[in-house]
């Protein structure tokens, strides 16, 4: 039987969310991803005060 669309999509979805707690195991990219996160807000709320 041929896999649906939607279970190879599954596949997709479950390895990328494998790799990102992988990569998110280490303490320096949860740090690089807050850091990235706050700098994001600041630019978004320099925007909308224009």
């Amino acid at each position: 039987m041929e896999p649906r669309a939607i279970d190879i999509a599954n596949m997709f979805i479950e390895d990328g969310i494998n790799m990102a707690m992988e990569y998110l195991n280490d303490q320096e990219n949860r740090k690089k991803i807050i850091e990235t996160g706050i700098n994001i807000a600041q630019q978004a709320i320099m925007i909308a005060k224009m």
